[in-house]
């Protein structure tokens, strides 16, 4: 029997209905293709008949009022991903990077560019680029949320990093360097990284450090292989070492302006010298913000090992005071210098470089002699240019990485928020934004639009919302030299520092969501290539690699250059940490 049969006429026997299964009167059914359907299912058209019925027959879709339309997720892999390939080619070696998408098919032509050999290479010994690396592939992992192959490539780099950075400890539990001496954890170099190192001296970056033990604990936290642990105990012993300046016997590096009183600053100097011939150890006298990154290391280490001591208690011959202490009281030191500031000669008070009302670049403790280094300090806080009476500047990613760092003890507290906004509050400067192209009788002045002219040089108007400029001019111009300087507020150069943006991720996701999405969004985005002279020329290239950019998103590290940086990359890749994530599209 056909559907379309109807009602059964003259059965008044009672059946089970095949669909639902109640019992009904004979009338109440019909028939359809040999099933048996009750009146409860007026509307039912069972698999056979309604596999012959035209798809456009069976009804049309209904209309919803206010529908919002679906928004394709982006999840930014390919930006990423040259990032990550960057930093999985990046190995021993290796001075160039052929930028691929390290998950598939994405090969963009004519990438093949230079790796910053001074500062990233692996085989200059930059453990900075090694450790920012190890960073970002931890934070990748943990997250979970990117293709396996990644995770699996991230999980086997973390190894080959961080037995690298056990490595090239000059002092460590587990170095291998000439200079180590594995028993010596009293040392000032113990736990310490070069950035330079010779047969007869060497000198340990305390930046280094902090980067290089927060790398090793992440590996810790990751692996579980107990001598990352160790490396980075003696990493934390370096920082406190750093602290103590003071109470070196020989040239302390902080002082009265007489030379002749110590002063414990709590600030950690910006390296340690060791001079074998002859038989000098010092401290720098310089105490730079960028080194603040170290509270994010010493608060991740008290979370995993508890408040434990750091910092050797034997006074040998060039300390002569023990400089052990609990890593609670480590972290309150170096914020209270940082919080309260110091008194600055040059300016005749007590000054907090790292705030709004008198921002500086680093402060410069006495003695005015440090021994066999060279080096002199005269009290006072500095600008980028190093003088007082003459500076202008400060470098914004030293700032983004001291808001990183204090972030990690305060969260966004009050003052967290108050420097990033401060960074927020910074306008455009003429001088390096694009000029208006040459007019003809009877034009308006407009500015420059041509692409080949725009994408040649680095010019454009600054938005910090973007990302902060590679320099921020914080003293009018004008005013130098002067007795109080006129503050202002421009960016300094014609380029975005992406590192620094990268430092300061979780506020710009917080506080500038919609200024972040839309500068992912740039950033995945490759940029054109003019007038290189080569056949790379109108070729295409992701700015993630780089590190930097001109102020119109234009792919360049320097006026001409395109130098690719790992330790910046790294940084960068932070924001894909953050909403809009990078697997979760621009909604989530």
């Amino acid at each position: 029997m056909s559907y379309l049969q109807g009602y059964i006429a003259g059965d008044d026997f009672g059946r089970v209905c095949d669909v639902c299964g109640r019992l009904r009167p004979g009338k109440t059914f019909r028939v359809v293709s040999n099933i048996w359907i009750c009146s409860f299912h007026p509307s039912y058209i069972p698999r056979q008949p309604l596999d012959k019925v035209p798809f456009m027959q069976i009804g049309a879709p209904r209309s919803i009022p206010n529908a919002k339309p679906l928004a394709l997720k982006d999840t930014f892999e390919v930006a990423e991903g040259q990032i990550l390939n960057m930093i999985l080619s990046a190995d021993a070696g290796k001075t160039t990077a052929n930028v691929t998408a390290c998950d598939g098919p994405v090969n963009i032509a004519g990438t093949n560019i230079p790796i910053d050999s001074g500062q990233d290479a692996l085989t200059t010994g930059n453990e900075r680029a090694a450790g920012w690396s190890l960073i970002y592939l931890h934070d990748l992992i943990v997250e979970a949320k990117r293709p396996l192959l990644w995770i699996r490539k991230a999980t086997a780099l973390v190894k080959v990093l961080a037995d690298y950075l056990v490595a090239r400890q000059i002092d460590g539990p587990g170095s291998t360097r000439a200079l180590a001496s594995t028993t010596n954890a009293s040392s000032i170099k113990w736990g310490g990284y070069g950035g330079r190192v010779g047969g007869s001296a060497f000198t340990c970056l305390t930046e280094y450090s902090a980067v290089g033990g927060l790398a090793l604990l992440r590996a810790y936290q990751l692996l579980g292989t107990p001598m990352y642990l160790s490396a980075a105990r003696a990493c934390a012993w370096f920082i406190r070492g750093a602290q103590c300046g003071d109470k070196l016997i020989e040239y302390p590096s902080s002082s009265d302006s007489a030379g002749t009183s110590p002063i414990h600053h709590g600030a950690w100097a910006r390296s340690a010298l060791n001079a074998v011939f002859p038989e000098h150890h010092t401290l720098d006298h310089f105490y730079d913000p960028r080194d603040l990154i170290g509270l994010e290391f010493l608060r991740a280490f008290k979370d995993e090992v508890g408040d434990e001591t750091i910092g050797s208690s034997a006074i040998t011959a060039v300390f002569g005071s023990s400089r052990a202490a609990p890593i609670s009281t480590c972290i309150a030191e170096a914020m209270a210098f940082w919080t309260d500031g110091a008194f600055s000669v040059d300016d005749g008070a007590v000054i907090n470089g790292l705030s709004s009302t008198t921002p500086r670049n680093e402060f410069s403790s006495y003695p005015t002699v440090q021994g066999n280094s060279g080096n002199f300090g005269l009290g006072s806080w500095n600008w980028l240019e190093g003088s007082y009476h003459y500076g202008l500047t400060i470098a914004s990613l030293p700032w983004a990485q001291a808001i990183r760092g204090i972030r990690a003890i305060e969260g966004d507290s009050a003052r967290v928020i108050a420097l990033f906004d401060y960074l927020m509050s910074f306008t455009s400067a003429s001088a390096y934004e694009l000029p208006t192209r040459s007019l003809t009788f009877g034009e308006v002045s407009q500015v420059q639009t041509n692409d080949q002219g725009i994408y040649s040089g680095t010019l454009g108007a600054y938005d910090p919302k973007v990302a902060p400029a590679t320099v921020l001019t914080v003293v009018d111009p004008d005013s130098a030299p002067w007795t109080t300087p006129t503050p202002v507020a421009v960016n300094g150069s014609s380029f975005y520092d992406l590192a620094a943006l990268g430092m300061l991720a979780p506020l710009y996701a917080s506080r500038q969501q919609a200024a972040f999405a839309a500068t992912k969004d740039s950033l995945n985005l490759p940029r054109p290539r003019f007038r290189e002279g080569t056949d790379r020329d109108n070729k295409n290239i992701y700015l993630g690699i780089l590190g930097t950019c001109g102020l119109s998103m234009q792919p360049f590290t320097t006026v001409g250059v395109r130098i690719a940086s790992v330790a910046a990359a790294a940084q960068l890749g932070n924001i894909y940490r953050y909403a809009p994530q990078a697997f979760g599209g621009r909604g989530v």
